[in-house]
């Protein structure tokens, strides 16, 4: 092709002639990516969620933490609020795996929390505040963790005059499931660490939602760690950044954290095998636990 056809190929595309050209790519692009997505088992698009579930998604909160040689990211969702004469405090419960670059209790300096994330960015390696998006706290503080079940409990205080208006997601009330139970997970979940399994290239961090049933509540000899006892198995999909987020009943009230799979089990997801093999895919902090943490915590 001489130089001539090439510049006035160009100058079409950026004409107002263009514009069906330039439309049909960035559609063809977000085709691309929505498929991709979807082959994970992930959606990003809260419109079709069910109804009752959508209100929970602005609940849903990235979280960074990082060191002088490491940036570590999870989920986490809003779960409590409590208006005072000058303040509004909410309250965002994780995993205390999540937090592990922060102190105990306390101020956590490095810990930023961000509603969404800019697209694109390229990785979870490049990462930094730029590419945060939508609400951000980066005053957070550190209330209580445990280590089994591996929990923790955030605080970010706004003055009211800047405060915002986000509803906490419910807990369930029974935290009763039934095997075969539709359930939802929402967070942060890092998709390349599946990439040798069906992505080709990397795709951005941003927030998803999955699908799945509840399998079982598992026991301590499940897999020979005692650990195991904490957690509700599910077919819902996670990965590495996922951890932290919802696991929500088809009400929209949450079940558990998600927390992604025990170390070296049956159902721990590796390399670029099939996910589609196991009997549950992931697992979550049982739903007592996380009240019985959270009225421990909050009282």
């Amino acid at each position: 092709m001489n130089p001539k056809t090439v510049r006035s190929r160009l100058k079409r595309m950026f004409t107002v002639k263009g514009a069906f050209y330039r439309t049909s790519f960035a559609a063809l692009v977000i085709c691309w990516t929505m498929c991709a997505l979807a082959r994970e088992g992930f959606i990003d698009n809260p419109k079709m969620l069910p109804p009752k579930l959508r209100p929970a998604w602005d609940s849903i909160f990235f979280i960074k933490t990082e060191t002088t040689t490491k940036i570590d990211t999870g989920s986490s969702f809003l779960v409590s609020k409590i208006i005072q004469k000058e303040f509004i405090d909410y309250f965002f419960v994780t995993n205390n795996h999540v937090i592990k670059s922060c102190p105990q209790k306390g101020l956590c300096p490095s810990a930023i929390l961000s509603q969404n994330l800019k697209i694109p960015q390229k990785s979870m390696s490049f990462l930094d505040n730029n590419d945060l998006n939508g609400i951000i706290f980066d005053q957070v503080e550190v209330l209580a963790r445990s280590k089994n079940p591996d929990l923790a409990l955030l605080k970010v205080s706004i003055p009211r005059a800047k405060a915002y208006d986000l509803l906490p997601i419910p807990l369930s009330k029974s935290c009763s499931l039934t095997s075969g139970q539709v359930l939802f997970g929402m967070g942060f979940p890092d998709l390349n660490t599946r990439k040798s399994y069906v992505l080709k290239e990397e795709l951005p961090l941003r927030k998803v939602w999955s699908k799945g049933v509840f399998t079982e509540n598992l026991k301590s000899d499940d897999n020979g760690d005692e650990n195991t006892n904490y957690f509700s198995a599910t077919t819902v999909d996670t990965l590495d950044g996922g951890s932290g987020g919802a696991l929500l009943n088809s009400v929209g009230e949450a079940v558990g954290v998600m927390k992604g799979n025990p170390d070296n089990s049956d159902g721990h997801y590796e390399g670029n095998e099939d996910p589609e093999h196991y009997d549950w895919q992931s697992v979550a902090v049982r739903c007592e636990l996380l009240k019985e943490f959270l009225n421990k915590s909050m009282n």
